[in-house]
């Protein structure tokens, strides 16, 4: 409603962000809003309206990869995370691996609590079992490749992929001796376009996933790609 006045709008149960019976009121946080997540909240299709700030006491779900929150001030206070890249195989027409799901920010100043994390560790295209089993353009037979190729002692190498200067890529799969050796997925994506001030009181993790064990590799490491006047870490 473009006549409405923006107000506190908090969740009052858990499900999907476009759902309004979990809000407060009845209705949608719309432009201008002050948002509090007392609840697990997934966001999905276009993204948040403007609003005014943003917190989370509970965890907020990304879903999708062009779906932003969008918010003046954003304060992370509980999880913030996305699931993991659905492709399995190039897309047959742009002939690409297309990822699906990454945390995108859109404000003017992000606070990351401490103890509390963006975190989309294992989130990345997943490792299958023996390459080229493993998903993902830096797949290999033994760990996988993202900014600098992947490691592997005697077999291939996974391939180096993405821009160093705007990391945006999900890591790759990490590749294994055989299915027996399940090897473990890549992180996740995670891009922050700030106006002003970035402060990371906790942290902002996309590893890729570890293993116990031989005969498997790691999938490769994330992107974190943030974007703002001021950024400030712990130390």
């Amino acid at each position: 409603d473009p006549g409405r006045d923006p107000t506190n709008v908090s969740t009052v149960a858990a499900g999907s962000w476009h759902s309004p019976e979990i809000w407060s009121g009845g209705a949608v946080p719309g432009p201008g809003d002050s948002v509090t997540l007392n609840h697990p909240v997934t966001l999905e299709g276009y993204g948040t309206s403007p609003l005014a700030s943003f917190s989370n006491n509970a965890t907020l779900t990304f879903s999708g990869w062009n779906t932003p929150l969008v918010a003046e001030e954003v304060a992370i206070n509980a999880t913030v995370t996305h699931p993991v890249q659905s492709a399995t195989a190039v897309d047959p027409v742009t002939g690409e691996w297309e990822p699906d799901n990454r945390v995108w920010i859109v404000c003017s100043n992000l606070t990351v609590s401490t103890g509390k994390a963006v975190d989309v560790t294992g989130k990345g295209y997943k490792g299958k079992g023996a390459a080229p089993d493993a998903c993902g353009p830096g797949r290999g037979y033994g760990g996988g490749g993202y900014g600098g190729r992947g490691g592997s002692s005697s077999r291939t190498l996974g391939l180096a992929y993405g821009d160093p200067a705007a990391p945006l890529d999900p890591g790759s799969g990490g590749g294994s001796a055989g299915l027996s050796y399940p090897a473990t997925a890549g992180g996740g994506a995670v891009r922050v376009d700030a106006a002003g001030l970035v402060r990371v009181d906790g942290r902002i993790s996309a590893n890729g996933l570890s293993y116990n064990g031989n005969y498997r590799g790691v999938g490769s490491g994330r992107s974190v790609y943030i974007t703002c006047r001021t950024l400030t870490v712990p130390g």
